[in-house]
Formats: structure tokens, C-alpha cells, sequence
């Protein structure tokens, strides 16, 4: 198991050791299991036997290892795999490879074996005890797939449903950090950081949603900074669960604001087993210390930006490029619109400027492009706003929308911490337009570098 763990890092294979499948309301776990680009999963059994117990065996011993519960196969986990790809996928080509490690015997000792193990049992399905990775390397060679190109997205979100990450349409496969921490048991006070897109909200709620499988009876909230990051979160929610193909009840994790909490705390004192706190450093000190204070004898953990001192940290962030461009501000702005819509019908653009210009931009971009603006309020929930693909917003660090592609304006007269939080909501690119350089740019310029330069190291 050692020896495959080494292959599995070595190739940047996802392996999995004792992870629960999720699919409707039932629950089984996979002991071992490799990820194949090229062949699909493996799934391993461990198999203790040693020579000394098998050199004398017959067909008889063999026939009765393979009907015990402990017998490879897995065929009622390949059937629960198989079920499930087909539910989310709806592909029916997912292959599945069954192998034995054998740490206490040698490749010599199976060969000296009767021959009704070497049927049971094929060779080139064994890992043994004295198999280097060059050998397991020429086995796996052998498992190339008829079926059409596995990759990590077209086939693992659709089995391991607690490791999926939804971006719209887009589905992904959480990466190691979101993985370990989405499988890590809760403490009673942890701090989970990582840059603007990390990955931090959706992990979060994956982690709820797998406590809540694993102790239903467990009361879980999630606290966010304004109503309308909280209308997000219950949107992913809502979209996990339906790409996940299990039973729960959508009121089974509360998502609050840290009002809404305190509302309900003056009317009853019933306090949650577990509180996720995202974006804490958006919320006010005194609050922080309040939940601190009532949550001391339960879990809870406080979701930040990226900082030194910190419990779990999510290194990767998948935000996209940054562009400075020093020029007439509104023009500038103008000119790349047109160059973006007209390539691209289909993106989502965040305007970053100060709120006291909204309506005449609003009105001078809308008649430039055709296309209906619309007002960003964070207070304000999902419902009550009509946002369209190109979103007016101020420099509000509180925002949690993220776009295609993303304009900061009037930069100079923000801050620096919330222009470069600001800057990280594009998937695709971020402008940040200036006409003068000012202390703020420059000092935003420093950050971002700062930033590249550590994403860059880790």
C-alpha cells in the first residue's frame, strides 16, 4: 500500500484510502482505489495471507477466500460506482480494474502456490510485497481503456460527489488541500485560509453537507457577511446537492447573516453543533468574539483570507490574469467592451467604480452597447435583484460576485486591501484602469506581485 501511495504521488494520481461514497440516501466506503487517466479506477483489495498459510492450500481454500466478504472483486462497490457515474453523467462507459496488494508475500512465493491460486488470483492483478514501481508501472501499462478519454473532471466529480467543485456549468475535482480539509474531522476553533477564489465557500459547504450525511441529527449553520453572499451559498447548495444524487433536506444546513443570527439567538438560545464562519474577517470583531464565546464548547471554524497564522490553508487560487493599464479611464473601458462583446456573447463583467457615477455610467455604457446594466447591492438579497451579465459595483470589499472578466475604476480613491481582494474576482482577466499613478497603485501593484510571486513559490 506504501509502495502504491508512492506511484500515486509519484504520477500525480488521485488515490483514495478508506473514502466514503455518497449516492442517495445509502453510504459505502472504498477502501483503496487509483485514478487512471487512461483506464478508468482501480480499486484495491489488502490481502494479509502469507506463504506459510497458503503454500499448503488448495482450490477448496482458494474458492472459499473468494466467496468470503473480504474476496476481490468489489463487486457491490463496482455496481454502487457504475449506478452513480450513470445518475450524474449519464454515461454508461465508466471501466473498473480490481487488483490485490499482497505486502507479505513475494512475487517467488505466489509462483511456488498451487495453481488454483494462479487462476483465483491473476498475476498481473497483484501488487507483491517485492513489486518495484517500475513493475507496477508495466501492469497498469496493460489496463488501457477501449472506452472514450477519462480525465480527472469527466469522471471523478461524478463518483467522489463530496469533491465536487461547481462553477456554473462547469464541474471540477477538488484538489488535495480541499480534499484533505473537506475529510478532516472538526475542532472545536480552526481557521481555514486561502486567497480569493481558492475554493474556500464551496469547501465549506461540502464539508457541511458531508457532516450532515455522517451525523444527521448534528444542527449545522453557515454565517456570511451580507445577504447576498448568503443567497449565493444556498444556490450552491442547492446545486450540490442535485449533481450529488443524495437525500437531504434543504433546510438541514441554515446559512445566515451575522444579524439574522443574532435575531434568532435573542428569541431562543439554540445554538448550532457546528459553525462555518466565511469571510470572517468581513464581519465586525465584536461579533467574532461573541460566536467565539458561545461556540467555545462546540466547532467552529472562521473561513479568511490568506494569512500566516492559520490551522489549514488552501495555496492554490484560481483567480485570472491582472492587467494594469494606464490611459483615459472611461474610453479605455469603452473600447475593451466592444472588443469583448463582440468575441465573447456570453460573459459575465463586473464594473468596479464609485457609486455616485453609477447612473450616468450606467446610461452611457448601455446606449454604447445594447445591453441592459444592472446595480450590485450586497445588503440586498438574490430574489430582489435583477442582475444581468454586465453588473455595476462599488468598491465593496463585501462583494462575492466573480466574473468573466472584471474592470476597476477610480482606483485612486479606494483602498489598496480591497482593490486587490476586488481585482482576484475574474476568472478569465481583470483591467485596472488609472489615468495617474497614485500611492494607491502603486502600493496595489506591490501586493499583487507579492502575491504572484508567493502562488508562484507554493
Amino acid at each position: 500500500m506504501t509502495l502504491l501511495k508512492k506511484y500515486a504521488d509519484k504520477n500525480d494520481y488521485p488515490f483514495f484510502e478508506n473514502t466514503p461514497l455518497y449516492h442517495r440516501s445509502d453510504k459505502i466506503d472504498i477502501p483503496l482505489a487509483l485514478f487512471l487517466p487512461r483506464a478508468g479506477l482501480v480499486l484495491f483489495e489488502d490481502k494479509e495471507w502469507r506463504y506459510k498459510e497458503l503454500c499448503n492450500a488448495k482450490a477448496s481454500k482458494a474458492s472459499h477466500a473468494q466467496s468470503s466478504q473480504n474476496s476481490l472483486a468489489f463487486e457491490n462497490i463496482g455496481d454502487f460506482i457504475k449506478e452513480k457515474f450513470v445518475d450524474l453523467s449519464g454515461h454508461d462507459d465508466i471501466v473498473i480494474f480490481n487488483f490485490v496488494i499482497m505486502e507479505q508475500l513475494s512475487e517467488e512465493e505466489f509462483d511456488l502456490l498451487d495453481e488454483s491460486f494462479h487462476h483465483l488470483l491473476p498475476k498481473e492483478r497483484i501488487l507483491f510485497r517485492d513489486s518495484t514501481l517500475e513493475e507496477i508501472e508495466e501492469k497498469f501499462q496493460k489496463l488501457q481503456s477501449k472506452k472514450r478519454p477519462y480525465t480527472v473532471q469527466n469522471t471523478l466529480p461524478f463518483i467522489f460527489s463530496q469533491y465536487t467543485i461547481l462553477d456554473k456549468e462547469k464541474i471540477y475535482f477538488a484538489n488535495k488541500e480541499q480534499r484533505a480539509f473537506i475529510d478532516k474531522p472538526l475542532k472545536n476553533f480552526e481557521t481555514l485560509c486561502g486567497d480569493r477564489q481558492s475554493g474556500k465557500s464551496t469547501s465549506v459547504i461540502q464539508k457541511a453537507l458531508l457532516e450532515k450525511l455522517e451525523h444527521p441529527d448534528k444542527k449545522i449553520t453557515i454565517l456570511t457577511p451580507t445577504n447576498l453572499h448568503a443567497d449565493l451559498l444556498k444556490q450552491t447548495l442547492l446545486e450540490l446537492v442535485e449533481h450529488s444524487s443524495v437525500v437531504l433536506d434543504m433546510n438541514a444546513i441554515v446559512i445566515h447573516t451575522p444579524l439574522e443570527l443574532l435575531e434568532l439567538y435573542k428569541k431562543r438560545r439554540d445554538y448550532s453543533d457546528v459553525i462555518f464562519v466565511d469571510d470572517a474577517l468581513l464581519m465586525e470583531e465584536e461579533f467574532l468574539s461573541y460566536i467565539k464565546q458561545t461556540q467555545k464548547e462546540r466547532a467552529l471554524l472562521f473561513v479568511e483570507s490568506q494569512k500566516d497564522r492559520t490551522s489549514l490553508t488552501f495555496s492554490h487560487s484560481y483567480y485570472g490574469k491582472i492587467e494594469f493599464v494606464k490611459n483615459r479611464e472611461f474610453p479605455t473601458l469603452m473600447k475593451k467592451l466592444a472588443n469583448l462583446l463582440k468575441n465573447d456573447d456570453k460573459s459575465d463583467i463586473l464594473i468596479f467604480a464609485s457609486a455616485h457615477d453609477f447612473e450616468d455610467m450606467k446610461e452611457d455604457i448601455e446606449s454604447f452597447t445594447g445591453i441592459e446594466l444592472s446595480f450590485v447591492d450586497t445588503d440586498k438579497p438574490l430574489r430582489e435583484q435583477k442582475l444581468t451579465r454586465i453588473k455595476l459595483c462599488s468598491h465593496d470589499e463585501k462583494n462575492p460576485l466573480h466574473g468573466d472578466y472584471v474592470f476597476l475604476m477610480q482606483s485612486c480613491q479606494s483602498d489598496k486591501n480591497a482593490l486587490e481582494h476586488l481585482a482576484k474576482s475574474s476568472k478569465t482577466k481583470s483591467f485596472i484602469l488609472y489615468e495617474d499613478e497614485c500611492d494607491t497603485i502603486l502600493e496595489l501593484k506591490n501586493l499583487l506581485e507579492k502575491s504572484n510571486a508567493k502562488d508562484k513559490k507554493e
